[in-house]
Protein backbone atom coordinates (compact mmCIF):
# COMPACT_ATOMS: atom_id res chain seq x y z
CA UNK A 1 0.00 0.00 0.00
CA UNK A 2 2.76 2.56 1.06
CA UNK A 3 4.34 2.06 -2.54
CA UNK A 4 0.96 2.72 -3.70
CA UNK A 5 1.08 5.88 -1.93
CA UNK A 6 4.81 6.53 -2.77
CA UNK A 7 4.19 6.13 -6.41
CA UNK A 8 1.12 7.84 -6.93
CA UNK A 9 2.47 10.63 -4.92
CA UNK A 10 6.00 10.49 -7.20
CA UNK A 11 3.57 10.61 -10.34
CA UNK A 12 1.61 13.83 -9.04
CA UNK A 13 4.45 15.69 -8.21
CA UNK A 14 5.90 15.21 -11.48
CA UNK A 15 2.58 15.86 -13.30
CA UNK A 16 2.40 19.06 -11.35
CA UNK A 17 5.68 20.17 -12.14
CA UNK A 18 5.44 19.74 -15.96
CA UNK A 19 1.94 21.65 -15.51
CA UNK A 20 3.96 24.34 -13.33
CA UNK A 21 6.47 24.26 -15.84
CA UNK A 22 3.93 24.41 -18.94
CA UNK A 23 2.27 27.60 -17.14
CA UNK A 24 5.02 29.02 -16.80
CA UNK A 25 6.22 28.99 -20.16
CA UNK A 26 2.72 30.19 -21.50
CA UNK A 27 3.29 32.79 -19.10
CA UNK A 28 6.51 34.69 -19.74
CA UNK A 29 4.93 33.78 -23.76
CA UNK A 30 2.05 36.29 -22.40
CA UNK A 31 4.20 38.70 -21.20
CA UNK A 32 6.18 39.15 -24.13
CA UNK A 33 3.51 39.08 -26.35
CA UNK A 34 1.82 42.19 -24.10
CA UNK A 35 5.08 44.16 -24.18
CA UNK A 36 4.88 43.28 -28.33
CA UNK A 37 1.38 44.04 -28.31
CA UNK A 38 1.98 47.52 -26.02
CA UNK A 39 4.80 48.62 -28.51
CA UNK A 40 2.98 48.15 -31.58
CA UNK A 41 0.13 50.21 -30.39
CA UNK A 42 2.69 53.29 -29.23
CA UNK A 43 4.29 53.18 -33.12
CA UNK A 44 0.66 52.60 -34.38
CA UNK A 45 -0.37 56.01 -32.32
CA UNK A 46 3.10 57.74 -33.73
CA UNK A 47 1.80 56.99 -37.08
CA UNK A 48 -1.81 57.93 -36.82
CA UNK A 49 -0.32 61.42 -34.89
CA UNK A 50 1.79 62.22 -38.18
CA UNK A 51 -1.09 61.08 -40.50
CA UNK A 52 -2.70 63.75 -38.77
CA UNK A 53 -0.17 66.18 -38.90
CA UNK A 54 0.18 65.78 -42.73
CA UNK A 55 -3.65 66.50 -43.30
CA UNK A 56 -3.54 69.61 -41.33
CA UNK A 57 -0.39 70.61 -43.42
CA UNK A 58 -2.65 69.62 -46.42
CA UNK A 59 -5.90 71.37 -45.72
CA UNK A 60 -3.93 74.83 -44.64
CA UNK A 61 -3.01 74.69 -48.19
CA UNK A 62 -5.90 74.44 -49.69
CA UNK A 63 -8.81 76.63 -50.63
CA UNK A 64 -12.14 76.60 -49.18
CA UNK A 65 -14.70 73.98 -50.42
CA UNK A 66 -11.75 71.93 -51.84
CA UNK A 67 -10.76 69.52 -49.10
CA UNK A 68 -13.96 67.11 -48.77
CA UNK A 69 -13.16 66.46 -52.36
CA UNK A 70 -9.67 65.87 -52.12
CA UNK A 71 -10.21 63.35 -48.94
CA UNK A 72 -12.04 61.44 -51.64
CA UNK A 73 -9.63 61.20 -53.80
CA UNK A 74 -6.51 60.68 -52.60
CA UNK A 75 -7.04 58.93 -49.25
CA UNK A 76 -7.90 55.54 -48.71
CA UNK A 77 -10.30 56.10 -46.09
CA UNK A 78 -13.18 58.70 -45.13
CA UNK A 79 -13.91 61.74 -44.36
CA UNK A 80 -14.61 60.78 -40.81
CA UNK A 81 -11.20 59.48 -40.56
CA UNK A 82 -9.30 62.47 -41.68
CA UNK A 83 -10.60 64.26 -39.26
CA UNK A 84 -10.27 61.53 -36.06
CA UNK A 85 -6.50 61.77 -37.40
CA UNK A 86 -7.06 65.27 -37.23
CA UNK A 87 -8.18 65.86 -33.85
CA UNK A 88 -5.71 63.43 -32.26
CA UNK A 89 -2.90 65.32 -34.25
CA UNK A 90 -4.25 68.98 -32.61
CA UNK A 91 -4.98 67.01 -28.98
CA UNK A 92 -1.16 66.00 -29.04
CA UNK A 93 -0.24 69.15 -30.61
CA UNK A 94 -2.18 71.05 -28.03
CA UNK A 95 -0.54 69.17 -24.82
CA UNK A 96 2.84 70.07 -26.26
CA UNK A 97 2.17 73.96 -26.32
Amino acid sequence: MENENTISTTETSSTEVDIASRINALHEKAEALSKLAKDKAQEAIKVAIECGRLLVEQKSKMNHGDWFPWVENNCDFSQRTSYRYIKLFESVAKLST
